[in-house]
């Protein structure tokens, strides 16, 4: 894939636009020290190379009483229409948030959501039911906080874009249908608008924005966000599973304070299961990785029991909120 260059503005821009989709193009302009007509013009170039690939939000599903689990697996058969069809099966579940071709120990990873353990077990059941060579050699992980950077390195020096965490509260909140149906609309990631939503959903755009404005107020909307491709930027992803040897909230600390100085941390994810820390990185050399580990190390030398860097090669399918009523 060839990758665009962009220069020292275009990068301030884009890094601004990611975790501020609900901002006019003054506002971004504003923040970026710049004229509002040239955000307009590299918003526009951005959107037509493919970096930028939608809008979406991001939703603390936790706060609404859903789990999130990560499963990463692979598979006995190499056929390539029997790994199709497991990925459309996948990719349509109401519960599955996240779908990736992953490189390492595995073939694929998938995250998804539910308010029950037995859901979880029908999940699986119905996919293993369905592809008989399914989640061969898999470890599967149940998430419990979780920490969205922005693109940091895109800027290092630029203020302006909100750090994300879902799992902070410990209250459960309930919604109803249209709420649920709101979230599943405006986390797709593509372009349409709020009216276009609210004519989609028959309801006023009047309605639209006040039960929108009521989730942002209880902590259920945490930001609305531009859905970057990095790879067109020529970024390469990866995620590291980390073991730790013990677990305590000071051992928590330390790696929140580690990830909160590393540039190419996206996401920070603390679960209970096959591993303990799951960190999604994006590099634009692969050999800064052994960098990563290597200050990983330094960092935490008599913590860390089993460390597994896996590469990402394709974004399958995303979803913001893919619970629908």
């Amino acid at each position: 894939m060839t990758s665009m260059q962009l220069d020292e503005l275009e990068l301030k821009i884009l890094f601004l636009l990611e975790s501020n989709a609900d901002k006019s193009f003054r506002a971004i302009a504003d923040l970026a020290r710049s004229e509002e007509h040239t955000v307009r013009r590299t918003y526009h170039r951005l959107v037509k190379n493919g970096i930028i690939t939608g809008r979406s939000l991001y939703v603390d599903t936790m706060r609404l009483g859903y789990t999130d689990f990560a499963l990463f697996f692979s598979l006995k058969s190499s056929n390539h229409k029997e790994q199709q069809s497991l990925i459309r099966s996948l990719t349509q579940s109401p519960l599955v948030r996240w779908v990736a071709d992953v490189g390492g120990s595995f073939d694929y990873a998938v995250t998804f959501l539910s308010k029950s353990t037995q859901e979880v077990r029908h999940f699986l059941d119905r996919i293993s039911q369905k592809h008989q060579d399914a989640f061969v050699g898999k470890q599967l992980a149940l998430r419990t906080y979780m920490i969205r950077y922005p693109r940091r390195y895109l800027s290092p020096q630029t203020k302006g874009s909100d750090t994300f965490i879902m799992g902070a509260s410990e209250n459960v909140l309930q919604i109803d249908e249209l709420d649920r149906n709101i979230l599943n609309h405006l986390s797709r990631g593509d372009f349409q608008n709020d009216n276009e939503v609210a004519k989609e959903l028959e309801v006023a755009p009047s309605t639209l924005t006040r039960r929108v404005a009521s989730m942002r107020e209880e902590g259920i909307l945490l930001g609305d966000t531009h859905r970057v491709d990095s790879r067109k930027l020529g970024y390469n992803s990866y995620r590291v599973l980390i073991t730790m040897k013990r677990l305590g909230a000071d051992l928590r600390q330390r790696v929140i304070k580690f990830c909160d100085k590393q540039l190419p941390v996206r996401i920070l994810v603390e679960s209970f299961g096959s591993w303990d820390y799951e960190m999604e990185l994006e590099l634009l050399d692969n050999r800064a990785i052994k960098e990563f580990t290597a200050a990983l190390h330094e960092a935490f030398p008599h913590d860390i029991e089993k460390l597994e860097v896996i590469p990402v090669f394709e974004h399958i399918v995303y979803k913001g909120f893919p619970v629908s009523a």
